[in-house]
Parts: C-alpha cells; structure tokens; sequence
C-alpha cells in the first residue's frame, strides 16, 4: 500500500508485508483492551493534583470481592508477565487470585514464592507478593500503604524490533534505534546519542513491528517525548503519539499484538 499523507497531519502508513487468516476474538484481554481504549490521557496539572490528593490519604483501600476481575502484573526477571485474574478470596490484605488469562514474552510456569507485582483497582495501584502457588491459582499479600494513583493510560505490549527516527520534519539522515514496547497511545524506543532529548521534543518514527513468524508491519508516525532516561549506554524515550488517526493505527496492531501473545491457563501444564 502507498504512502496516505494529509496536509493537516501527519501521514500514517501502514505496509503490510504478508496477512494471516483472521482469528476469533475470543481472548478476555481483548475486553479489557477495548476498556482502556476509551481512557484519555490527563494533563500533567491534572495528574499532579490527583497526586497531592492521593499522597494526603495516610492509607488506600480496595473494594474486591469474590468473582471481580482485576488486572495483575507479576513482575519475573525474565519479563513482566500481564494477567487477568477472578478473585477467589478477599481477606483484608490477603487475596487469592485465578488466572484466566495472561500476556507477556514469559508464562506464568515458573512463577516462585516472593515474587513481587501489583493489581489495578479503584484507580489505584497496589503493590503486592507472591505467598503461594498453585496455577491458575496464587495467593498475594498486599501492601495498602504502599498504593499509588494509577497514571498509566494503556497496556504497554513488550516488542523488540528495529526503528528509524529524526526530528518532526527534518530532512537529515535517519537514525537508527529500537523499539522495547508498544501501545495503543505511543511507543518506548532506545537509541545512541551524547545528548538526552529534551521532554517535548518530536520525532518523526517508522517502526517494523513482528507480529509473527510470517507477518510483519511497518507504522510511520509522529510522537512527543514525554519521558526520557540514560540506560546501558542508550537512550531511552517514552513517546506519545497524538494524532487520531495514527492512534488508531497503534490501536490495531496492539489488539493483534495481544492476540498473539495472550495464554490461556489450558495452554501449558498446570502444577
């Protein structure tokens, strides 16, 4: 497919190398990506205020009861594993959580005692660790004190694949990169530079994303700096990624993303 380029903003293209036959939408993360679809991201006035309200409260709690869903992250040294989890026992600080599905380069196979990760409930984030294990079923401790105001907008997928970037309109020599997540509002991408781009700055960024073994696809799009850090010899960027339409395109390659990745607890031997 050609080059779209609009002139009121900027061109998204979308190559598509190879198709796959489609798959049924059957996975329950697909749900909840579509959930988090419609958020909007907040401005940073705004998230500072809900931060000095958040810091003022001496302890957060959290309404789960038994049969609520909840969206765990479990965080092992080979990678963070995303989950969605029934919970099956609610006491005070102590749940017991059923994996219904999960999503991440590693499984859940594996998983030890002391594992730390945290759940997203009541638009909070609390951080948790691992007591018992008995796929699907684990058992956490939780740490209310410790809870904080949740500022992530999307699920960021875990990628590793090449990019190109150079500042928004330039004509000058690519530079070359690689991407380390994807989502449905932006990117996480590291590169080689003397220099730490400052928060605001816009590249203009084609990035190939492997979908599988037989299908790969390439975004162009244009995204902001929104955080940035020096890190085994490289940049490393958070970028946001504004317009609509290019959102969009994010959107759907996430979704595909997700299909591809996600287990169920039927897929691999349960202990």
């Amino acid at each position: 497919m050609g080059e779209v380029r609009e002139k009121s903003s900027p061109a998204v293209v979308v190559k598509k190398i190879s198709r796959l036959p489609t798959e049924k939408l059957r996975m329950a993360f697909l749900d909840w990506f579509q959930s988090l679809q419609g958020s909007r991201p907040h401005s940073l006035q705004k998230q500072g205020a809900e931060q000095r309200r958040a810091d003022s409260q001496p302890h957060a709690t959290f309404t789960l009861k038994r049969g609520d869903s909840v969206t765990a992250d479990f965080f092992r040294s080979q990678g963070t594993v995303h989950t969605l989890c029934h919970v099956e026992q609610n006491d005070e600080v102590h749940l017991r959580l059923r994996v219904i599905s999960e999503l991440g380069k590693v499984s859940m196979i594996g998983l030890k005692v002391g594992t730390a990760g945290q759940f997203e409930a009541n638009n909070r984030i609390f951080p948790f660790q691992v007591v018992r294990v008995a796929l699907p079923m684990i058992d956490v401790t939780v740490f209310p004190a410790q809870a904080r105001p949740v500022k992530r907008q999307f699920l960021r997928v875990p990628i590793s694949g090449p990019v190109r970037l150079r500042p928004r309109g330039s004509t000058s020599p690519w530079m070359t990169g690689k991407s380390f997540d994807l989502s449905a509002g932006g990117c996480g991408f590291a590169f080689s530079s003397p220099h730490l781009p400052p928060l605001g700055t816009q590249y203009d960024l084609e990035i190939t994303v492997d979908l599988s073994l037989q299908e790969t696809e390439q975004l162009t799009v244009t995204a902001e700096v929104r955080w940035v850090k020096r890190a085994a010899g490289e940049v490393h960027v958070g970028a946001e990624v504004q317009n609509p339409a290019q959102r969009r395109a994010l959107a759907a390659v996430v979704t595909r993303l997700q299909q591809a990745m996600s287990r169920r607890p039927g897929d691999y031997l349960l202990t």
